[in-house]
């Protein structure tokens, strides 16, 4: 499964750039079970909701984080909390993507996968670590996290056992493999990390959960995650999305989006397809790129992107059908759960906002 250090970014993210104690210790919390010493498959099931060696479903995960959550009423247990669940789901799409991809691709003996696999995923520790920009801030701030004992799986004695062992780790140089990945390549791994940040941020505001007061807010779908369009094929994308319904609603939504924007579709990063671009410049000097409407037929759901600050959308997504809602991102199961002709409204008026406040876009 992935390493602390995937785990940090997804926090990271999800708590817009600035991750609570913690919010950090309780990514990791759930692999304190390390810290008993010799375990067993079973006991570290247990941790992660894993029994009889079936991975848990998302509404059970959710279910037990929204559960737990009302032990305490305080933003430190919250933020642990969120962060030992959000552990869990990382775990599972992890399960489901990128290492299912690793075992289908692997090309070595057998009895040496797992030899290979650590490597890879230890170079991938030091390389996130030089790459997301919270080296010194990250120690400081996982040495802070008082931790805590979350019955029936970690003790806090554990978990604080766990974290400073990770801590020494991660400072010692010498345990980097200074290897290049053949499997785990670091824009892949930053593509999973951002993807499973806007799912998690999609679920939590799907459960009505939030972190602490002062981080809450939805991940700005398009712009902090500085996505860039590729010259790559969206109809090879599509193509290769492996379910048939969501493969379905991905060539539907397709043809919807072209023929209501009138633009052609576009990759833009690795599983956003948009239509039309615009260029934007903030107050603070930030500035960049982006399609000016667009989805994604992610694992768990669909992400639908229109313009984040018009404030008419509300009255459409009155009458748009089964779906949650971000800032700038509208999260749907599939096509039969909305009206087509309130997205294509939505379309429209999203293209016509963007293009009237960005006029040289």
């Amino acid at each position: 499964m992935p390493w602390p250090m995937v785990h940090f970014g997804i926090s990271k993210l999800i708590a817009k750039g600035d991750p609570s104690p913690d919010l950090l210790l309780g990514s990791i919390a759930p692999d304190a079970v390390h810290a008993r010493g010799s375990i067993s498959r079973q006991e570290k099931g247990v941790t992660h909701l894993v029994y009889y060696d079936k991975l848990p479903s998302i509404a059970s995960i959710m279910a037990s984080m929204k559960n737990d959550l009302t032990i305490k009423p305080t933003e430190k247990w919250n933020d642990f909390v969120i962060g030992y669940y959000s552990h869990i789901y990382t775990d599972v799409r992890w399960t489901e993507t990128l290492y299912a991809e690793f075992e289908r691709d692997y090309k070595g003996d057998t009895g040496e996968i797992k030899k290979v696999y650590a490597q890879e995923v230890s170079q991938i520790e030091f390389d996130l670590l030089r790459s997301l920009h919270f080296i010194m801030p990250l120690f400081s701030q996982l040495s802070r996290a008082e931790g805590d004992t979350l019955d029936p799986f970690v003790t806090q004695k554990e978990v604080l056992a766990y974290r400073d062992s990770k801590i020494g780790w991660l400072q010692g140089i010498h345990h980097e493999p200074r290897i290049s990945p053949s499997y785990f390549q670091l824009s892949k791994i930053k593509s999973f990390i951002r993807d499973t940040a806007i799912e998690l941020d999609g679920l939590l505001l799907e459960w009505d959960i939030n972190l602490s007061r002062s981080r809450t807010g939805a991940i700005p779908c398009m712009y902090e995650l500085k996505t860039k369009q590729t010259d790559a094929s969206v109809i090879a994308f599509i193509e290769g999305i492996d379910h048939l319904q969501k493969r379905a609603d991905a060539f539907q939504l397709l043809d919807i989006f072209t023929e209501t924007t009138g633009f052609e579709a576009k990759m833009w990063g690795p599983s956003i397809i948009g239509f039309g671009s615009y260029h934007y410049k903030y107050a603070s000097g930030h500035e960049g790129d982006a399609p000016l409407v667009g989805f994604s037929p992610r694992k768990a759901r669909i992400s639908l992107y229109f313009a984040p600050d018009d404030t008419e959308r509300a009255a459409l997504l009155d009458k748009f059908g089964k779906y949650t809602a971000g800032k700038g991102c509208v999260y749907v199961n599939k096509v039969a759960d909305i009206e087509i002709e309130v997205l294509e409204a939505l379309i429209v008026q999203s293209v016509e906002f963007l293009q009237r406040v960005y006029p040289s876009g």
